[in-house]
């Protein structure tokens, strides 16, 4: 394989999958941006919206990585290898990292916000502990135990008095 068609390959594969990357990116933006939003109405629990940051943030550093193949990629094309086509080559490329980046401090801060606030919701002082409010179930075991115990009672007394 001759200089010229390996760096013709290389950047063929950089300007395939820079797009990607971006695309991927974006859309771990949006899903960020949707959990944040139901993570502001209790909708979900805490503890799932946690899962989903670090497992975004683990998504993020992965493309991270193919990102830097990339970048590796991009360094082995050289000027003489593509000719004129090198600076196209090089403003796609340039273009793109910097949307990049841009998309990945952006995906890095929401899930940022969205670990912090799902933090946030299971350390409240009043889930867990003394403090906490019962639930509807906990409040009708509870009103369940209380009349069990009275009826109990009822026929304690009830057999008392006959005999």
């Amino acid at each position: 394989m001759s200089a010229a068609s390996l760096a013709q390959y290389h950047a063929n594969r950089v300007n395939k999958e820079m797009p990607r990357v971006l695309g991927k990116l974006r859309a771990l933006g949006s899903h960020l941006r949707l959990l944040s939003a139901l993570g502001g109405t209790k909708a979900l629990e805490a503890r799932d919206l946690l899962r989903c940051a670090r497992d975004a943030r683990e998504a993020a550093y992965d493309l991270k990585h193919s990102l830097t193949q990339m970048a590796e990629f991009r360094s082995s094309v050289g000027r003489r290898g593509l000719g004129e086509r090198y600076g196209l080559f090089a403003a796609n490329y340039q273009g793109l990292s910097r949307q990049i980046s841009a998309e990945f401090e952006l995906v890095e801060r929401r899930a940022k916000d969205l670990e912090q606030g799902a933090l946030a919701r299971i350390n409240e002082p009043g889930r867990w502990g003394d403090a906490a409010a019962g639930g509807a179930v906990a409040e009708l075991s509870a009103l369940l135990a209380q009349v069990l115990e009275l009826w109990g009672l009822l026929l304690v007394k009830r057999k008392l008095s006959r005999q």
